[in-house]
């Protein structure tokens, strides 16, 4: 059959014998160029993303955030999307943004060095409208901490600034003064559930990979008010809130690439039923 299809000279004989050099340059052209031009592939925007929309705008003026950082490395290309936008809409609010992170000293600098960079920060000032906390070893026992006595366990910013003088310190006293709470990355969802959200019973909103969501969605209504899932999520906030980013163009590059592998498919699958059924029958 191999030597039957390397000598058939028919369109269909060279489709199917086309080098394979030819399809990774396809898939790569298909892949890369979304990234530098996006297409703009039309996109469904989930309920989930609406709801965290709307807890963000709900937010009153002069509101308290607290905004958790768990990204690593390993995950934040999946959730850069959902990370830059939901930060670019609470910098065009008038709320207090306070970072913070259990989970890793990576993700403080992510947040400086690849999410703010993105970041219109409408005139808003550090130490003044947002500020960055820092990272708290001990997973548990620092958000039980954070609980009990934020400014007794907060004391400086990532930089070793006193947060004492901060203007921003002055709206806060306890954690229970925080309006609404927000993780990316999340791979301390759960611990923020138990340990923060049922103290504070705050909305609590989530950016995370999409592998989690399933695990998530039994505590969605209640402790979870909100979910971006992974690129796709990061991708429909962009979307449906206007501030549009990396995350629409990994989508397009995504799907445009999906597209030429069920094609490929298509088209082999089609050209192998030629050449087995249809050459007979001629």
């Amino acid at each position: 059959m191999e030597t039957n299809l390397k000598k058939d000279r028919s369109f269909i004989g060279r489709l199917l014998n086309v080098d394979r050099k030819i399809l990774y340059i396809v898939f790569v052209i298909a892949v890369g160029f979304p990234m530098i031009y996006p297409v703009g592939l039309p996109l469904g925007v989930n309920y989930k993303v609406i709801d965290c929309y709307d807890q963000i705008t709900s937010v009153p003026e002069g509101g308290n955030v607290l905004f958790c950082l768990s990204m690593f490395s390993g995950n934040y290309p999946e959730i850069e999307g959902g990370m830059v936008a939901m930060t670019r809409h609470l910098f065009s609010l008038p709320v207090n943004i306070y970072f913070i992170s259990f989970v890793s000293p990576v993700s403080v600098t992510i947040l400086h060095e690849l999410v703010m960079p993105q970041v219109d920060t409408q005139g808003k000032i550090y130490g003044e409208d947002w500020v960055n906390f820092g990272y708290y070893v001990g997973l548990d026992t620092a958000q039980v901490s954070f609980v009990n006595d934020m400014k007794g366990l907060v004391k400086e910013d990532y930089l070793g600034n006193d947060v004492s003088g901060f203007e921003i310190m002055e709206n806060v006293d306890t954690a229970m003064d925080f309006d609404l709470i927000i993780s990316v990355g999340s791979s301390d969802w759960n611990n923020i559930i138990k340990n923060i959200v049922a103290r504070t019973e705050d909305p609590y909103l989530i950016g995370q990979v999409a592998v989690n969501t399933p695990q998530m969605m039994a505590f969605y209504g209640a402790e979870i008010s909100g979910i971006l899932d992974g690129m796709r999520g990061g991708a429909e906030y962009e979307l449906y809130s206007g501030f549009k980013g990396v995350g629409l163009s990994q989508m397009d590059s995504q799907s445009t690439g999906h597209l030429v592998v069920i094609a490929a498919i298509l088209i082999g699958n089609i050209g192998y039923s030629y050449q087995r059924y249809g050459r007979k029958q001629e």
